[in-house]
């Protein structure tokens, strides 16, 4: 895999050398992730853990990723440096941390994914540690959007050019208004579904996203 740089040449015989069995991989990828995965790396690191932080390449410009490194002064120990369409990323992401996953299971490692939130990157890793049986910790799990149930709404029966605005925000305040299941936005709602299935732990922000999780089984 000539397309993944390391932060050190010799990236797995340091690896091999430690005598911690679990590794915590804390994956980035935009920069949302950045922003909510590096107190995680910290925080890990803090606690003594064996902790690597992993960039797949998703957001690879200084203003969306190497600027925000620089300001949380981190360096990613490995970048998969995928690039192009879509189904390309994604294809990557999975071939390419699934090999790096490979050889840390070869060295005797139990790998600890840690995702977030509804990016092609959560999704594409996620499946890449399901395939050698390494469960994902899920930041931000169970994010949902939803679609308010435009035939109950009293705009139908607004006369055309007038509309009442209270009605309206009341309306939207009522959670029997809302139906769940919406596409959009895209592939987003996608990538959070497909996340969960290969997630060992969800860690929901909020308690719509527990319920949700819960609804879902």
């Amino acid at each position: 895999m000539q397309e993944i740089t390391y932060r050190t040449p010799k990236f797995f015989d340091e690896l091999a050398a430690a005598k911690e069995k679990h590794v915590h991989v804390i994956l980035i990828a935009t920069k949302p992730d950045i922003i909510k995965q590096i107190p995680m790396y910290r925080e890990l690191k803090k606690r003594k853990h064996l902790v690597l932080l992993g960039h797949t390449g998703q957001h690879y410009s200084e203003n969306l990723s190497g600027g925000m490194l620089k300001e949380f002064g981190v360096e990613p120990d490995f970048n998969l440096n995928v690039r192009g369409a879509p189904y390309e990323v994604v294809s990557q992401i999975i071939g390419r941390l699934g090999f790096v996953f490979a050889e840390m299971k070869r060295l005797g490692k139990i790998v600890i994914p840690y995702v977030h939130g509804d990016t092609t990157t959560a999704m594409a890793a996620s499946n890449a540690g399901f395939f050698h049986g390494f469960a994902s910790v899920h930041v931000e799990a169970g994010i949902r959007t939803l679609t308010p149930a435009y035939h109950l709404s009293p705009l139908i029966s607004q006369k055309a050019g007038t509309v009442d605005v209270e009605a309206w925000r009341t309306f939207l305040m009522d959670r029997n208004n809302w139906e769940r299941g919406s596409l959009e936005p895209y592939p987003e709602q996608f990538n959070t579904r497909c996340s969960e299935a290969a997630t060992g732990v969800h860690l929901a922000p909020v308690e719509l996203d527990r319920e949700f999780l819960l609804a879902e089984g």
